[in-house]
C-alpha cells in the first residue's frame, strides 16, 4: 500500500488505485488481532469503503495527526445493522489499523508511533499504572480513545522510560494477558 499511495496524485481517492490492497490490509489486521469486525457480516467491507473514500492527502494527514482523531472516528463508527446482528463500533480495530498504517507508512519517522493500540487488556490495567504514577484516571472514561491515549502518554511521561507507545502496549499486554 505504501508505494501505491506515494506514487499517485494526492487528490485522488484511495479507492482509485488501492481498494483491493486496503481490503486485504483490513482483513489481515482483523484476523491477526482477533477484532471480529466481520461479526456483523458487513464490517470488513464497510470499513474498507470508508477508508477507500478518503483522498490520499487526507489519509496521510489524518495518520500524521492523531489528536484530531478523524481517521480513528471514521473507522470506528458503527457499522450497518445486518441480519439481526447488533450494530458494532470498532475502536479496537480502528486503533490497530491506524497504528499499523503509521508503523508501516512512516517507518523511521517520529509519526511512526502516533497511535496507541486500544484493547481490553490495557483498558483494565491502565488505572493501576495511572495510580502508581499519581495520574488521575476515571475508569469509565477509558472507553473514549482520546482519553485512553492521553492516560497512556501521561504514564509514559511520568515513568521516565523512553519506551514507545507500541513497546508499552506490547509489554503490558503480554505481561497481563493471562493474569486478568
Amino acid at each position: 500500500m505504501k508505494s501505491e499511495i506515494y506514487n499517485t496524485d494526492n487528490s485522488k481517492k484511495l479507492k482509485e488505485n488501492s481498494s483491493k490492497t486496503i481490503y486485504d490490509v483490513v482483513c489481515a489486521v482483523d484476523r491477526e488481532n482477533s477484532t471480529h469486525i466481520n461479526a456483523d457480516k458487513v464490517g470488513r467491507q464497510e470499513i474498507t469503503d470508508r477508508i477507500s473514500d478518503l483522498t490520499i492527502k487526507d489519509f496521510l494527514k489524518y495518520l500524521k495527526n492523531p489528536k484530531n482523531l478523524e481517521l480513528f472516528n471514521i473507522i470506528s463508527a458503527k457499522t450497518s445493522y445486518a441480519g439481526g446482528i447488533k450494530y458494532r463500533t470498532n475502536q479496537s480495530f480502528a486503533s490497530k489499523f491506524c497504528h499499523y498504517a503509521c508503523f508501516y507508512m512512516f517507518s523511521g519517522e517520529n509519526v511512526q508511533d502516533n497511535y496507541s493500540i486500544y484493547d481490553n487488556v490495557l483498558k483494565k490495567i491502565l488505572p493501576l499504572y495511572a495510580k502508581k504514577y499519581c495520574i488521575p484516571c476515571i475508569t469509565n472514561n477509558l472507553e473514549d480513545y482520546s482519553y485512553y491515549r492521553d492516560i497512556v502518554d501521561k504514564i509514559l511521561e511520568k515513568s521516565g522510560n523512553k519506551i514507545s507507545r507500541n513497546g508499552f502496549d506490547h509489554l503490558l499486554w503480554y505481561y497481563h494477558k493471562g493474569r486478568l
